[in-house]
């Protein structure tokens, strides 16, 4: 809890040395940490290292008041796999008479992203898209909802739809690697390589270490194709 009020406080390296300091008391998160397993501590020491944990700046912006800590809460106890407590807070901001469309949206969000996929998660973020209008948010649950769709077969081409609209709304958005990703695989698995390798080359010419792009020339020529 130290490391998290030094977090919001913006002070990461503090953070930082504080949420390290708990594997010296933990021996199962020790035990994970030095076999190189994935754990809280990695999430919460990456969170130091950008500077945000679920939320990135431009979509918590709108946050007021108690909000603002109810949010970095839930993020948290996010980050912890605490999802029950998570959205119980979650919740609270989407039930205050306070909260605005926005935070309505990112409350939204966050509830479906702490459970399954399911119809009322889908719902949630249809609805967080109409809530967050142009905001970084409505992109957010765009993204969040065409990866439910991508993760189905028969959904895939409300996943393009959404991935499309979602560069088109937010050309420089956080998750324009992802959508290009996404399209130009939809595009190599449909058999269509022309279009594949121009969304490589999208990916390739913004953002050359893109680990996005990496990705997608691997599945192209792991087919018998030659990228250029």
């Amino acid at each position: 809890m130290a490391g998290f009020f030094l977090f919001i406080d913006g002070q990461f390296d503090k953070a930082r040395e504080c949420f390290l300091q708990v594997k010296t008391i933990n021996k199962d998160l020790a035990s994970l940490d030095a076999k190189h397993i994935p754990n809280a501590l990695w999430r919460l020491e990456s969170a130091c290292n950008v500077g945000y944990m679920a939320f990135a700046p431009e979509e918590k912006k709108h946050l007021k008041g108690k909000n603002r800590l109810i949010c970095s809460y839930a993020e948290l106890n996010y980050l912890l796999e605490k999802f029950e407590t998570a959205r119980y807070f979650y919740r609270q901001m989407l039930e205050s008479p306070k909260s605005d469309d926005p935070e309505k949206a990112l409350a939204l969000i966050g509830i479906a992203c702490c459970g399954k996929r399911s119809k009322e998660s889908e719902k949630m973020l249809n609805d967080a898209v109409n809530l967050g209008a142009r905001t970084p948010l409505a992109g957010n649950a765009m993204i969040c909802l065409a990866s439910y769709y991508h993760a189905d077969a028969k959904t895939s081409g409300e996943a393009v739809k959404l991935f499309t609209r979602y560069l088109s709304l937010f050309p420089e958005g956080r998750y324009r690697d992802k959508a290009l990703f996404r399209l130009g695989y939809e595009c190599e698995v449909k058999g269509r390589e022309n279009e594949a390798l121009e969304y490589l080359a999208k990916l390739k010419g913004e953002s050359a270490d893109s680990g996005y792009a990496s990705c997608l020339e691997k599945i192209i020529n792991d087919k018998g194709r030659i990228t250029e």
